[in-house]
């Protein structure tokens, strides 16, 4: 199976190993297929203070969280290419298609 278009949102920072969904979403997408990713924008500084109170409190205590930088090499390193991103509401949006 294998797919044109694959959505995650604001589930990436749960998961326990990025590289190898990465790793898994290159192989099922179809070449030119397209990676929605949704996480918190934790540049922005109340974004960052909510999930460092999360963090303290236990909630998201096992959550990794990246930057837009961070996912963005991130996911380049599996041959997905960036072709938009937008900050919304102390959300990031990157758009990636698989080369």
């Amino acid at each position: 199976m294998t797919l044109l278009l694959l959505l995650n949102i604001k589930t990436f920072h749960h998961l326990q190993d990025q590289n190898l969904v990465l790793e898994k979403i290159h192989k099922i997408l179809k070449p030119e297929g397209i990676l929605l990713i949704c996480e918190p924008d934790i540049d922005n500084k109340l974004i960052n203070l909510f999930i460092n109170l999360l963090k303290k409190s236990h909630i998201e205590k096992e959550s990794k969280f990246f930057n837009q930088q961070q996912i963005i090499e991130l996911a380049s390193s599996f041959q997905l290419k960036p072709i938009k991103t937008k900050k919304f509401l102390g959300n990031i949006f990157l758009l990636f298609k698989k080369s």
